[in-house]
């Protein structure tokens, strides 16, 4: 009789409210644990950025490369050149004479529209000769040779041996004759001349033509092998512009240099 009421109570463990959750929270569980587990068995479809060795590949695979002007250039060259163009104070109808019998005809004009400067060494004085106020420009030698070439014995020591090669050298003065029949004769520290041949087809920019006072060559050359300027002709051979001739020959008296 005991026995039968017992089994006629329900169980405690079965039908709490607390033990019939449980299983539930299990599978959630169970479930959860097999979702995350499908996730890390994926591989990523992205790589991750390597890590750079130092910071000096991080920063060049940082850079972009650049265009250059010249790449975006046209590969091809114009067929032909603007023709020179002689400066306003250029004096057309000249004649420059080289000492190899070179001669070359056309606008003669000096580097930077400057005057040439001449050394007078009777007065001690630089003069400034405009080129519209001269008519001729001549060279005279005042010395010529041959000379030997030497070179230290050793290096550093100041015992020097000949080589047996020469090297010609040679001094020049000038002479200008300006347009009112004066005439300045003194040394030029070097002063470029060119000249803008107007031959027939021709336009081209000769030069520099260099009026110096001394001139050397290599060692093996002669005296014939360092050409220089023996004349130059200025505005004889044409005539010259309006603005050019109305400059007068005393131009070269107000270009003094020094006291």
């Amino acid at each position: 009789m005991r026995m039968r009421e017992l089994s006629s109570k329900p169980s405690r463990m079965s039908c709490s409210p607390r033990n019939i959750g449980r299983p539930r929270r299990l599978a959630a569980a169970a479930i959860l644990l097999a979702i995350c587990a499908g996730v890390a068995g994926q591989e990523p479809t992205t790589q991750p950025a390597e890590t750079p060795a130092d910071n000096l590949r991080y920063w060049l695979d940082q850079g972009q490369p650049t265009t250059n002007a010249a790449d975006d250039a046209p590969t091809t060259q114009p067929t032909s050149q603007p023709a020179p163009v002689a400066p306003a104070d250029a004096v057309p109808g000249s004649t420059v004479t080289m000492s190899d019998g070179q001669s070359f005809t056309g606008a003669v004009f000096t580097s930077a529209r400057a005057p040439v400067e001449v050394f007078v060494a009777e007065t001690k004085r630089w003069r400034r000769v405009p080129l519209v106020a001269v008519v001729s420009i001549t060279a005279e030698i005042v010395a010529e040779a041959m000379e030997p070439e030497w070179r230290p014995k050793e290096i550093g020591s100041p015992e020097r041996i000949y080589t047996g090669r020469e090297y010609p050298t040679r001094r020049l003065a000038w002479a200008f004759e300006l347009a009112d029949g004066a005439v300045i004769r003194g040394t030029v520290k070097g002063r470029p001349i060119w000249v803008l041949t107007t031959g027939p087809g021709e336009r081209a920019r000769r030069g520099p033509f260099i009026l110096a006072e001394r001139g050397r060559g290599e060692a093996g050359e002669s005296l014939s092998d360092l050409p220089y300027i023996t004349r130059i002709d200025v505005g004889t051979g044409g005539e010259c512009a309006p603005s050019q001739t109305a400059q007068p020959a005393d131009q070269a008296e107000a270009g003094n240099i020094g006291p």
